[in-house]
């Protein structure tokens, strides 16, 4: 029976995993597998009492029969029966047990799932506001910024250096400074400087 309960598990375990993975809506998922869940705990929890009672209906059987056999002065025997309907009772609480720790582990998966879902979500919506807003703005913002002052940045030189072409009255002038050397605000002013004051 111990197995019956742990296969189960990992069969609800299974349908939870390929509810996310599938091509259905993400709540949907949630709420399919959240039933599903709460299903098989219930059918857990009815079974493990069903179980427990019918121990209990065993254990009282076999006291009436202790007392009987009490009468009869079958005391050895009364008691090994006794003994073993208590190891099958203490069995079937820890199979209990295990199944409601079981189900708890599934349940904080569950949880953890619907969190990283949240994440992801504002991630995306993050991501969606740089690609529609931010990311044009700055564009703009740079390609204004190059025709007024006639700064060109070279791309494709490595990140911690800025590089590029200042065009002037006297003609163009290159520059090339190392971010790890020099700060933002002395990289600026210096580009500045380059930048010709009569527009």
């Amino acid at each position: 029976m111990e197995k019956n309960n742990q296969e189960k598990h990992l069969e609800v375990c299974d349908d939870i995993i390929s509810f996310f993975t599938s091509d259905l809506k993400p709540k949907e998922n949630m709420d399919m597998a959240l039933e599903m869940q709460r299903n098989t705990m219930e059918n857990w929890v009815v079974q493990s009492e069903d179980a427990i009672q019918a121990l209990k209906d065993k254990m009282s059987l076999k006291m009436a029969r202790e007392e009987m056999m009490l009468a009869t002065n079958d005391l050895g025997a009364a008691k090994r029966e006794l003994e073993q309907v208590e190891a099958e009772l203490q069995q079937k609480l820890q199979e209990q047990e295990e199944q409601r720790q079981a189900l708890a582990r599934c349940l904080a998966e569950l949880e953890e799932a619907k969190n990283l879902e949240k994440e992801l979500k504002l991630q995306e919506e993050d991501i969606t506001v740089e690609l529609t807003d931010v990311i044009p703005s700055t564009k703009y913002m740079v390609h204004l910024l190059s025709k007024l002052t006639l700064v060109r940045f070279d791309y494709d030189a490595d990140p911690q250096i800025v590089k590029g072409v200042v065009g002037n009255k006297t003609g163009v002038q290159p520059f090339e400074l190392n971010t790890r050397q020099h700060s933002r605000s002395f990289i600026v002013n210096y580009l500045w400087s380059l930048v010709d004051s009569e527009w």
